[in-house]
């Protein structure tokens, strides 16, 4: 989530929508894992995509239309926070976590939970796209200066709607 934040944070923008978009990702993830472990691979693209679209609405509102971030990634982030709480009374509530993700989640490597691990992979990821890549360095560019990257002929609106998706998904 730290991830994601960074990446909005660093077009100008905030995201207070990570909370609500967590619960329904982990929400959708037990939902239509309904305990089963070969549900477990669908269940979190099921939940991924559900959590970008809550990215994209926020990309497209501030990005797209110009709103205040603060405002709308609070008010997106209720309403995902309400569908999440609707689907989990509805649905997932009698619902186990999967047995094979609880135990890869809490498998131990060197003494450090997996999530961990997979924080840094990802971690290392972001630092290789931002330092090495075409791509990473607009991104960074339009970040710094909107203004000027525009004039340059960056899209600038592109990169802030990918930001709040790809945040959203972190």
């Amino acid at each position: 989530a730290a991830l994601g934040q960074m990446l909005v944070v660093m077009t100008g923008g905030i995201d207070l929508s990570v909370p609500g978009s967590l619960t329904l990702a982990a929400v959708i993830t037990v939902g239509v894992g309904h305990g089963a472990d070969d549900r477990v691979g669908p269940a979190i693209v099921v939940a991924l995509a559900a959590v970008a679209l809550v990215g994209l609405v926020n990309g497209i509102l501030i990005g797209g239309i110009g709103l205040n971030p603060l405002i709308v990634t609070l008010a997106v982030g209720q309403i995902a926070s309400g569908i999440a709480f609707r689907y989990y009374t509805s649905v997932a509530i009698q619902t186990p976590v999967p047995k094979g993700l609880s135990g890869w989640t809490s498998t131990r490597l060197l003494g450090v939970p997996r999530t961990f691990w997979l924080g840094v992979a990802v971690t290392v990821v972001l630092i290789v796209l931002f330092r090495f890549t075409t791509v990473g360095r607009r991104f960074q560019v339009v970040g710094a200066n909107p203004t000027a990257s525009w004039i340059a002929g960056l899209r600038v609106n592109l990169n802030r709607v990918s930001a709040y998706v790809v945040a959203a998904m972190l």
